[in-house]
């Protein structure tokens, strides 16, 4: 989306908004005027904070840090960012690299994709990022600092070279590296802002209000396949990855507002308290008896499904990780509903989703079974990328009984002992290959019947992956900004 117009570029006097301490003025132009905090719809801003960023038709937002806050002789109020990256954003160049689905990497190097100058509307809200690198001039996070963060970091993405890079320059963009460091805690804030108020629930409120606002030129979405071209080396590590293609569009700008010189002054930076929710996060891990569980051997599974369905203790769970083994099953439900049970998952066949993974579990009693059944549809078992279980009553299909091909002619080997020594030696052919013949035309009718079903298929799962990629970025978004 076009930048905002200028009545919403002084939001001064549309919004709730107040300028804090001021840094200072520009060299050139001394009508430039910079500042270290603001209050903007009742959350209080400072230099160095981490933000996310509105972008137009994606529910994905982005991420940076606050490096530069100023208002232009227009009344304009800008802000400069430097980028992180989210994982899926960069994951063509992540080589042997796992990380974490809170991680990020910042932007390195020089170029586009490393910093942008945007309108303060933009922002729609605070987060929290942490450093973990050993790096001695970062400040160690506490076990608090590390509960409490949304993200953390502990590399770097340059956006040149386009690779990780573990280790750490000593300026990016020109701002000294200790600026993206963990900050020791000074409790001091401006006496004349509104200390206190950036709390969750005062952010979703204020989305409706920015949503005509975006970061300058970000209309297409920062994925992967428009932040850098594809490339399918997998055979090296991570840290000697070289990429020689030109660099594509990122979605930011290369023509910015024009931005003054600062008079760098020696500021106190203040830091603020930063209030969170705490979720309520179960780590899997193994069942005490783990080992228990190969000592002894079991009846065959098809007869305990049997007996479980009998006894009205089978339980389907559905919208599982298909990568799921059968024991990690019997660990969920172990740490989610601390039930000992038998599980199994269900084997894929060409009819159903790749997507989706399902377990039959056997709980020890009818009742565990129902209250399981229960648990899981009145609360929310939410996997990793937001990914919900359901549980139903497990009902067995029974397969129907083999019927013999029609049409089939049964040759009497009586009859074929009396033949002659030369019929008895004959070779018997197939016909059913020429094309001739009424069994090779239906052939090619099942085979193009079979290539319709198999692209009505492919076209259903692609448009469920397109809804399933929609729905995974809104719980992402909603987990973002929950209260």
């Amino acid at each position: 989306m076009s930048r905002p117009s200028s009545s919403s570029a002084n939001v001064g006097e549309v919004i709730d908004f107040k300028w804090g301490k001021k840094r200072g003025i520009g060299v050139t132009n001394k009508n430039t005027h910079y500042y270290e905090s603001f209050v903007y719809e009742g959350v209080e801003y400072f230099l160095y904070d981490c933000v996310y960023l509105f972008t137009t038709g994606h529910v994905e937002t982005s991420i940076g840090k606050l490096v530069k806050i100023y208002e232009k002789p227009t009344r304009e109020k800008m802000i400069k960012v430097i980028w992180f990256f989210r994982p899926v954003e960069i994951r063509n160049f992540l080589g042997k690299y796992q990380p974490c689905w809170n991680e990020l990497f910042l932007a390195s190097g020089e170029g586009k994709g490393l910093s942008n100058i945007n309108y303060l509307e933009s922002i729609i809200g605070k987060c929290t990022v942490v450093c973990t690198s050993n790096d001695k001039r970062n400040p160690k996070p506490s076990e608090m600092e590390l509960k409490k963060a949304d993200y953390f970091f502990n590399c770097t993405f340059d956006v040149i070279r386009r690779v990780i890079i573990d280790k750490f320059t000593n300026e990016i963009d020109g701002v000294k590296v200790e600026q993206f460091f963990n900050r020791r805690r000074i409790d001091k804030t401006s006496n004349h802002l509104h200390v206190g108020t950036n709390i969750r629930s005062e952010i979703v409120a204020k989305t409706c209000i920015i949503s005509h606002c975006q970061v300058n030129n970000k209309a297409e979405g920062r994925t992967c396949e428009n932040i850098f071209p594809k490339q399918s080396s997998n055979s090296y590590p991570y840290k000697k990855r070289k990429i020689m293609e030109e660099k594509a569009n990122i979605g930011r700008s290369n023509k910015t507002p024009d931005e003054d010189e600062i008079d760098e002054k020696n500021v106190e930076i203040k830091q603020e308290e930063k209030l969170k929710t705490d979720q309520n996060v179960i780590n899997v891990i193994e069942r005490p008896d783990a080992e228990k569980r190969r000592w002894f051997k079991k009846m065959p599974w098809d007869e305990r499904l049997r007996r479980a369905q009998e006894l009205n203790t089978l339980v389907l769970l559905n919208n599982l990780d298909p990568s799921y083994t059968s024991y990690e099953v019997e660990d969920l439900v172990w740490c989610a509903l601390k039930a000992k049970v038998e599980a199994r998952m269900i084997e894929w066949i060409p009819s159903s989703s790749t997507y989706y993974g399902r377990a039959f579990v056997i709980f020890k009693t009818k009742g565990e079974a129902e209250s399981a059944i229960s648990e899981l549809n009145k609360r929310c078992l939410s996997l990793g990328e937001g990914r919900i279980v359901s549980a139903m009553k497990g009902t067995l299909c029974e397969p129907d009984n083999k019927r013999k091909f029609s049409g089939h002619l049964v040759i009497d080997r009586t009859a074929l002992q009396r033949q002659h020594q030369e019929m008895r030696n004959a070779v018997s052919t197939s016909h059913c290959s020429q094309p001739n013949t009424v069994e090779y035309q239906m052939s090619v009718e099942w085979v193009l019947h079979y290539a319709k079903f198999n692209a009505c298929w492919n076209a259903l799962y692609k448009r469920q992956m397109k809804e399933i990629q929609d729905v995974k970025n809104k719980l992402k978004m909603d987990r973002n900004f929950s209260v």
